[in-house]
């Protein structure tokens, strides 16, 4: 939950969220949209609480965020960041890493919902491939796939989504949509995206626009009030 929320980074002049609220319910689907620079991915900064409100509270289960162990956060959200970077390291180290109780059964299932997978047995070290700094050698696709089988490793009850197929092709998405749908049962998802496709995970829309929520509601009537304003852009 969100309550009367505002931010600015600091040393800037102008709010980047401006007195946002809503609730998400256990097990909600959410897509957040808006423009570039609407403050969607500042607003999933703070749900993860990497940054404190300027005021306002943001919230999980009715408790501040800040009040919350990092590690007793990180264990109930799982985040795949559009920014997400893969540390030197193997693979299987950047998927379980922080996820305790992850075992081998465990990282193969997520590594397959995120399509990870696929590319990983087609490689001689498959899991225990060293990656650079940020994955260099890696695409941009397989990049995400990585970062989204880390997010999902553990299965933790809250799932932030920013972007998440943004490198990856269009069969390559299809199947992370329909493998996630099915994954994602009775789990609350916070989905930050631009791409119409992705919109499919959600039941619920809500729309920034300059920092403030300017539309929310059931998504496919999110979605027809949308629809003259492009027409008319």
């Amino acid at each position: 939950e969100l309550r009367n929320v505002s931010f600015r980074y600091p040393g800037a002049p102008e709010k980047v969220l401006d007195n946002i609220s809503f609730k998400i319910a256990p097990g909600e689907r959410v897509a957040i949209l808006g423009r570039v620079g609407s403050g969607k991915s500042s607003l999933a900064r703070l749900l993860l609480g990497l940054y404190p409100p300027e005021d306002g509270l943001v919230m999980l289960d009715g408790i501040d965020l800040r009040q919350f162990d990092p590690a007793g956060l990180r264990s109930a959200m799982g985040a795949a960041m559009q920014d997400s970077t893969l540390f030197t390291g193997t693979v299987r180290e950047n998927i379980t890493l922080g996820r305790d109780g992850v075992d081998d059964a465990e990282m193969l299932r997520v590594s397959e919902i995120a399509g990870a997978h696929q590319f990983l047995g087609q490689i001689a070290n498959g899991y225990d491939l060293r990656l650079s700094d940020r994955g260099e050698g890696l695409s941009g696709g397989q990049r995400q796939a990585i970062a989204i089988a880390r997010a999902l490793a553990g299965s933790p009850r809250i799932m932030l989504l920013d972007e998440p197929s943004s490198a990856m092709d269009q069969q390559s998405e299809a199947l992370l949509i329909e493998r996630l749908n099915a994954e994602l049962k009775g789990r609350s998802l916070v989905l930050i995206t631009h791409r119409p496709s992705l919109v499919q995970l959600v039941t619920r829309i809500i729309l920034l626009d300059k920092g403030r929520v300017v539309a929310d509601g059931p998504r496919d009537e999110v979605l027809a009030r949308l629809q003259p304003a492009r027409a008319v852009a």
